[in-house]
């Protein structure tokens, strides 16, 4: 009968331990990643709980040295487009006047790429908010369209996640956050008086 020989495995070999070494870095990255999901979801959530406010949006007046604006005239008004705002406040009140004229536009990219503002009042007498207005402003979470805006660009809220516009019921801002399955919360007219 012939000789039979076992052959004893190797252990610890270098394959066993880069395999080993490997899980043990994937399992490593997967902790950290969970740890700064969850801590990102606890601060976003107190942050919101602390800046929202139940009721229509309201936001401090500031000075019109924020913005960046033209003078314009049609059908013999004059009045004001607001080109851009490069304040440093969360919080934007649009004011309705700038130098003795009403704010009646919005331009195109006037807020765009803005990583500061959190809440932004439109005011009341504004006809158009222009295209890209909003778009890719990380941290906007609620912005107050007037009745009088009959105009909207269609990107006005492009790459801008997780925003609530606030405005009155059947009013253009509601329909307009419908067709685009943008959150909406909508108010009685007599309730803004």
């Amino acid at each position: 009968m012939a000789e039979r020989y076992e052959i004893e495995p190797v252990k610890n070999n270098v394959l066993t331990r880069k395999v080993s070494s490997f899980w043990s870095w994937v399992i490593i990255i997967i902790a950290a990643a969970t740890v700064v999901l969850i801590a990102r979801y606890v601060l976003d959530a107190a942050l919101e709980s602390i800046s929202y406010t139940y009721g229509p949006v309201q936001a401090t007046p500031i000075s019109e040295d924020y913005f960046d604006y033209e003078i314009n005239e049609r059908e013999g008004e004059s009045f004001i487009t607001v080109t851009g705002y490069h304040g440093d406040l969360r919080e934007v009140n649009i004011p309705d006047e700038i130098d003795g004229l009403r704010v009646r536009e919005i331009a195109r990219f006037a807020f765009m790429s803005n990583d500061v503002i959190y809440t932004v009042r439109v005011p009341e007498g504004v006809s158009f908010i222009g295209n890209m207005c909003f778009f890719n402003c990380p941290k906007l979470k609620n912005v107050y369209i007037p009745e009088s805006a009959s105009e909207i660009g269609g990107w006005c809220f492009g790459k801008t996640e997780n925003i609530t516009v606030e405005g009155i019921n059947g009013s253009e801002a509601q329909k307009y956050c419908e067709q685009r399955n943008i959150y909406f919360v909508g108010y009685s007219p007599d309730y803004m008086k």
